[in-house]
């Protein structure tokens, strides 16, 4: 397992760091990048909330993991699985989950982020 100095987005917004809109603008570019990197190969995250969001000091945002993760091309992923304040509505409803779905914890984690 690789060793990354920083701190989760979780920890660092429980000890009081406030994020400016700029700083949001900066972490939801990377965060996406990561989760496109993650999606172009085929996978799916599944749990993308600030606990498994790495604010890295010399790298910047690194998407952290991927014990729930699935090979969206395998076919039926397992049961629903992630953290439920994060997961959208669809994969509450039943549904599997998609890319959309990654996407959308994106968006939660961002609003939580600047909220």
């Amino acid at each position: 397992m690789e060793l990354i100095d920083g701190e989760t987005l979780q920890h660092a917004m429980k000890r009081g760091r406030a994020f400016s809109p700029a700083d949001a603008v900066r972490i939801g570019l990377e965060l996406a990048g990561a989760i496109g990197a993650v999606h172009d190969v085929g996978l799916l995250h599944r749990d993308v909330k600030p606990h498994n969001i790495m604010l890295a000091r010399c790298v910047g945002v690194v998407l952290m993991d991927f014990g729930t993760g699935h090979d969206a091309r395998t076919g039926e992923p397992p049961a629903l699985s992630g953290t439920p304040l994060y997961l959208a509505p669809e994969l509450l409803a039943g549904r599997p989950p998609s890319v959309s779905s990654d996407i959308y914890s994106v968006g939660v984690v961002l609003f939580y982020l600047l909220t």
